[in-house]
């Protein structure tokens, strides 16, 4: 059996409502490909607490702006730090 590619999910949060934020990060974490990475970008807002504490699953990493970059700035961010050989 072939070893299955790492897929790297970016996505930025600024401040983001908390049913939303976990309704995204639970679609992703519960896909039935699961040799992926989360990569999440914090640009400036206070979601990594809400994450922190809510979700201990070993494939979501987390990036922590201390002030809004704004979203191209922090997905090219993301991509320059993800493992996977495909991104989404």
């Amino acid at each position: 059996m072939q070893n299955k590619p790492l897929v790297s999910v970016i996505m930025s949060t600024y401040n983001t409502n908390k049913e939303f934020l976990k309704l995204s990060i639970d679609s992703i974490l519960n896909q039935s490909y699961e040799n992926l990475e989360l990569i999440i970008v914090i640009d400036g807002g206070n979601d990594d607490k809400y994450i922190k504490e809510n979700y201990h699953d070993e494939r979501i990493r987390i990036i922590k702006h201390t002030k809004n970059m704004g979203l191209p700035k922090s997905l090219n961010e993301a991509i320059k730090q993800s493992n996977g050989e495909f991104i989404a």
